[in-house]
């Protein structure tokens, strides 16, 4: 049940980047709309928050930082190749970078969150705890 969970919430968000890039933001953000140009500016920088999530949520899936850093930069490039198709969207390099940087961040978090901080802290919480316990 927990391995349908994780590959579950992975599909989903994998669901949601697509249907995000599917928007034709020229026509999805109102032309009058205040700070217009500076919202369609933002998708760059949108990038590494949003592969940080699917980066996370594939190290939780895998248990394997070097398959979930592939995975979610690949599905990045695939993201970019469907934004090429897309109207008012486009490819762009620097966003698949900022893909790879948040897939990068997002698993390194996601191990420091399952397998605990650097084993040093964890064995000076252990033996802080056991002087407690006297």
């Amino acid at each position: 049940m927990k391995h349908k969970l994780r590959w579950g919430s992975v599909l989903l968000y994998c669901l949601v980047i697509f249907y995000i890039s599917s928007l034709d933001l020229g026509e999805a953000i109102p032309k009058e709309m205040p700070f217009r140009d500076r919202i369609l500016s933002l998708s760059t920088d949108l990038h590494i928050p949003e592969f940080m999530v699917l980066g996370g949520l594939l190290y939780w899936a895998t248990l394997d930082a070097p398959v979930s850093i592939l995975s979610s930069a690949l599905y990045g490039v695939t993201d970019e190749l469907h934004q090429h198709f897309i109207p008012n969207r486009f490819m762009d390099p620097y966003d698949i970078t900022a893909d790879w940087l948040g897939s990068v961040i997002g698993v390194v978090i996601m191990v420091f969150i399952m397998r605990g901080f650097p084993p040093f802290i964890h064995r000076l919480n252990t033996d802080i705890a056991r002087e407690l316990r006297k």
